[in-house]
């Protein structure tokens, strides 16, 4: 075992133990930590994993048609009458009314024009295209536990933001109230306040429910109960996204396991079309073995036997040439299947590469907004309490500063998403790419 794969596995074992260490109020996790977990127990991954041992079962099978057959049997006769031969007027006896008998039978074809040779191979083929799979499930699952780790970062942030909004429009009810006193505003203010705040307070509650939905869809990944407080540490660092449109979408196109599966797909069944041409072919095989049976009445008890034959089905009714029509069609629609999910994967990536570049551009607006805002607010602030600006003035500032930090954090966690779903497209372990170890410094989104 490698360094870094003892690493992982030391990581895994206590993050487990504090799940049953840890009291319930929640216990801290990274999202590398938590990809791990998915990694080892992860539902779709588990599932894909045990399809890829029934397939990989399904090639044994497949090849113990080319091994012998060794049959043993052993037994012990009762018989109520003697058997006895008649011999002229008399009868004599030929065996014992109880008698002894064992001894092992013998099967192996010696050649059946391949339709065994390329059974055995084009389940091994299906083996292959289900551990491809398997690999594209555990890549589609990380890929899900991170968009559900960044929907947590998201919804705390937005939570955070819908904390300052009611602080904001709690500093200005106050203020009002405190001018409504001083006989400097008139009631309306007040109300206009009273308003805005009650607004705020319901979306703050959205916030957290929200909050709440996104922490128990991360702890669904994590096969933790739903209610649990898990607490969801910032990503500091980002993988490297230096790829082109082009290079990504090249790079998908070799590296991407579900194109590597269709074509697995399609040589297993190239392989199972060339076997049904064979079952309309003879078997050659060899048979034989040992019996030896209690007979005191024989001259040899035991013996060896050795035969050489050929078996062939002369008609099924129509059976094999069904399958083998089957199988054609079967092909011909994976191989269109291919083009399809190739022009899917070229889309996506495009997609992707563009949802990553627009959120890019978005995120700087957003902050030189979120700055203009600011200064706005603190502006009308002063002009409200010096009695030249409008409680109207002030509502306005706070709602404006609100919906733009909103955006700044939508566009982040925008970017962080379309950034994983771009290196996802383009093939790139997951796994490795938000791994602790492989990942450069800098926020490249922000």
């Amino acid at each position: 075992m490698t360094g870094h794969r003892l690493k992982n596995r030391c990581i895994l074992l206590m993050i487990w133990a504090l799940l049953w260490i840890l009291p319930a109020d929640g216990f801290p996790i990274t999202l590398s930590e938590g990809l791990e977990i998915i990694a080892q127990k992860g539902r779709d991954i588990t599932e894909a994993r045990f399809e890829t041992e029934q397939a990989v079962g399904t090639a044994r099978m497949a090849r113990g048609g080319l091994l012998p057959r060794i049959e043993a049997h052993a037994g012990k006769t009762w018989l109520r009458h003697q058997p006895e031969a008649v011999f002229g007027p008399a009868s004599v006896p030929v065996a014992d009314r109880e008698s002894v008998s064992y001894g092992f039978t013998f099967y192996q074809p010696l050649f059946s024009f391949g339709r065994l040779y390329n059974g055995w191979k084009a389940a091994e083929e299906a083996a292959g295209a289900a551990g491809l799979n398997a690999e594209e499930t555990r890549n589609r699952a990380a890929l899900e536990f991170i968009n559900a780790y960044f929907d947590v970062l998201e919804a705390e942030k937005l939570a955070i933001v819908a904390d300052k909004d009611v602080e904001r429009l709690q500093s200005h009810y106050d203020n009002t109230a405190a001018m409504l006193e001083e006989g400097l505003v008139t009631r309306n203010s007040l109300l206009q306040a009273e308003v805005a705040l009650a607004d705020a307070e319901r979306r703050r509650i959205d916030a957290r429910h929200a909050l709440e939905v996104a922490l128990s869809r991360l702890n669904s990944l994590l096969l933790m109960d739903l209610g649990h407080q898990t607490d969801v540490d910032d990503v500091p660092l980002h993988p490297s996204t230096d790829l082109t449109l082009s290079e990504a979408t090249a790079y998908a196109m070799t590296r991407r396991p579900l194109l590597k599966m269709i074509d697995l797909q399609i040589r297993a069944k190239e392989l199972e079309l060339k076997s049904l041409y064979g079952e309309m072919l003879p078997t050659v095989y060899a048979a034989g073995g040992y019996t030896y049976e209690e007979n005191t009445y024989m001259v040899h008890e035991d013996n060896w036997s050795i035969f050489a034959g050929a078996r062939w089905d002369l008609f099924s009714g129509g059976t094999t040439a069904a399958k083998i029509f089957r199988t054609k069609a079967e092909i011909s629609a994976l191989k269109a299947r291919k083009e399809k999910v190739a022009d899917e994967i070229r889309l996506a990536v495009k997609k992707a590469f563009l949802d990553m570049e627009s959120a890019r551009e978005k995120i700087g607006v957003a902050r030189r907004s979120v700055a203009s805002a600011e200064e706005n607010l603190r502006i009308n602030r002063l002009r409200y309490s010096e009695g030249v600006g409008t409680a109207t003035d002030v509502l306005d500032a706070v709602t404006m500063l609100t919906s733009a930090e909103t955006n700044h954090t939508r566009a982040v966690y925008a970017y962080n998403r379309a950034e994983a779903a771009f290196l996802y497209t383009a093939g790139m372990n997951l796994y490795q790419a938000y791994g602790e170890e492989n990942r450069n410094e800098g926020r490249s989104g922000e």
